[in-house]
Order: C-alpha cells, then structure tokens, then sequence
C-alpha cells in the first residue's frame, strides 16, 4: 500500500507478475523466489519491493488483492465450458399422459380404460372440420 514508501510499486504485484491473490506468505516467498531467478539484474529491485509490498503487513496483502483483477479466460490445458443444450421439442404419448395403476389406487382414482381410444372420432380425426360462417 502506498503509505510514503518509496519501495512501494506502481502496479499492482499480483497482476504484474500473475500471482495468485489466495496466497499465504509462504507461497508468495516461494513464487518470487522463481520470478527472481529468472529475472535480469536490472529487475530485481523491482521484483524485491514488489515481494516486500506483499508480505510486510497483511493490510497491504488485502489493498492489493482486492484490486486484482479476476481471470476470465479458462486456463490453457483446461477444457472450455460447455454450452447450453438447446431442448427439443416436447412429444408426449398417450402412454406419458397416463396414470399408473400404482399411482391412481393410492389416489383412490379409478384407472381410465384406454382400450376405446382408438374409436375416439377426435382423436382418429374422422369429425368433420366445421366451416367458418361468413
């Protein structure tokens, strides 16, 4: 946190060298540790202050990961989320509409005869269709 020290870095330091911001002390040594091996003389400063910002007190830890900004993108390696599924059309047969014996005996409901569905002049489309009067 910016609080007069001049060691205190511009950016914040999980953004800039891509740190977890759920990171306990141990984990941020461990990390900068391997940044600044890999790093050229000239960043190293850069790099130190920017560890000393983190692990100096926990208030400047919380300052800077709440301004962290939160990765969006799915990780590489990892599969993309997946899409929703469109449904289809809903198709009911008579067998869906009906009411199980099991079910209807202990509604005390009778179970409907089916058998003269067939015959049924909607159903078979065998009524006439009716006009419309003009």
């Amino acid at each position: 946190m910016n609080d007069g020290h001049d060691s205190a870095p511009k950016i914040n330091p999980y953004d800039r060298y891509r740190l977890d911001p759920d990171s306990d002390i141990a984990e941020l040594t461990k990390r900068f540790q391997a940044i600044i091996k890999a790093a050229p003389e000239t960043e190293r400063d850069a790099i130190r202050a920017a560890w000393e910002a983190l692990t100096r007190h926990p208030a400047d830890r919380a300052f800077y990961a709440l301004r962290t900004h939160p990765e969006s993108r799915p990780r590489v390696g990892r599969p993309p989320r997946p899409t929703r599924r469109r449904r289809g059309a809903f198709e009911a047969s008579e067998r869906d509409l009906t009411v199980l014996p099991s079910i209807s005996e202990a509604l005390e409901f009778p179970t409907p005869d089916l058998s003269d569905l067939e015959a049924d002049p909607i159903l078979n489309g065998s009524v006439p269709k009716r006009t419309r009067k003009k």
